[in-house]
């Protein structure tokens, strides 16, 4: 069992604020302008078009015209199958309309993911991101499975143009490794940062509605299975309502962001989770199960190698301390989390400094960082 801090005291030490994911005086009000554009960035980092992809490949075997296997990856000893699922994003060149990463370097990832989980999380499809994650784990034949992942901004035309790499992925590689479809990551959270409560609730309808869509769209291909359609947001913006228009819940949810020290992070994690706002998703009479869609903890900062955020610290040493804590427990108690995040994506150091870019188990170049990874049964996604 994970150790639960006393949440009627929030004693998590003097640097403690209360502000963070999901408490009751939301960290964005200090950090919005980092974390709005690191939200909307990171999606773009993997945006583009599909058009020139699907012109190398074989459309009725689903077969790439150079063959299956391009590259290998050798297993390492030091991974471990120990977590439910990973979050990733293309870390290389994904930026929209820019596209440039490559279906050689994401098989690379694939089939190092593949010793880590059996299961992946999306952000967007812009940049072929669906298709060639799909693609991927078809050439390596590892066993994988996948939510993708549909941007949601202010801009319409983004949603239409990912809903259509989505579908266009669906017939080119079939269903068989899709687990789900996630329609938003942060856009409540995002419309809340700029427009307050009003904002939220326009949000909040706005992701029901397009959920709605995203269903409508894949019945009109007449699949031999129901692909689940849900929504993934930061902890705090989760609701009832959200949840009984959605097929699965995904709550975002880090201490880090939270000020909580690391002694603590994992307790306060699995209490948040459960008894928190997120919890509020239990509410829902069609019972959606509630994923957690990123927790993790940031290994170092851009520049001097360390960053304090109300109370918490960046640090390798703290990253290895919160997967120790957390991994195993928190499969013991039998809860459905996507570890953020497979990949330093070295992007947001220019962009932002401080933590942003190093949150990856591996370095960007696919380097294992200086950490051992904990070895023990994960939990599944129902």
């Amino acid at each position: 069992m994970l150790s639960v801090p006393d949440l009627n005291d929030k004693g998590y030490g003097s640097g403690y604020t209360g502000v963070g994911y999901g408490q009751k005086v939301p960290w964005y009000k200090k950090k919005a302008v980092l974390w709005t554009a690191a939200s909307i960035l990171v999606i773009a980092a993997i945006a583009g078009g599909v058009a020139g992809y699907f012109l190398s490949r074989d459309s009725s075997s689903g077969k790439t015209s150079s063959g299956r296997t391009i590259t290998s990856v050798s297993k390492d000893s030091n991974l471990h199958l120990s977590f439910p699922g990973m979050c990733y994003s293309p870390p290389y060149s994904s930026f929209y309309p820019n596209c440039g990463d490559t279906i050689e370097g994401v098989q690379q990832d694939v089939e190092l993911m593949a010793q880590l989980t059996t299961t992946l999380r999306l952000y967007g499809a812009d940049c072929n991101t669906s298709a060639l994650v799909l693609d991927a784990i078809n050439r390596s034949g590892v066993n994988m499975t996948v939510f993708l992942g549909i941007y949601m901004d202010s801009d319409s035309t983004v949603f239409d143009r990912q809903v259509t790499a989505v579908t266009d992925a669906i017939q080119q590689f079939g269903t068989d490794n899709i687990q789900g479809i996630i329609s938003g990551n942060e856009y409540v959270l995002n419309q809340f940062t700029a427009n307050g409560t009003r904002g939220q609730a326009a949000a909040q309808d706005l992701v029901i509605s397009n959920m709605a869509v995203v269903r409508t769209k894949l019945q009109a291909l007449d699949l031999k299975k129901t692909i689940p359609v849900g929504f993934a947001d930061a902890g705090s913006m989760i609701t009832t309502a959200l949840a009984q228009g959605s097929d699965f819940v995904m709550a975002n949810v880090h201490p880090f962001f939270s000020g909580v020290g690391i002694n603590l992070a994992a307790g306060w994690t699995y209490e948040y989770l459960e008894t928190d706002t997120p919890a509020s998703a239990k509410l829902a009479t069609n019972k959606p199960p509630i994923y957690e869609a990123e927790v993790g903890w940031p290994g170092g900062a851009f520049a001097n190698g360390s960053l304090t955020l109300n109370g918490s610290d960046a640090s390798l040493a703290n990253m290895q301390s919160f997967l120790d804590s957390y991994v195993c427990q928190a499969n013991t108690n039998s809860t459905p989390y996507f570890w953020f995040e497979a990949f330093d994506e070295e992007w947001k150091a220019s962009q932002y400094g401080g933590a942003e870019s190093f949150w990856g188990l591996f370095n960007s170049d696919r380097t294992l960082k200086d950490i051992t990874i904990p070895n023990c049964e994960p939990a599944t996604f129902d």
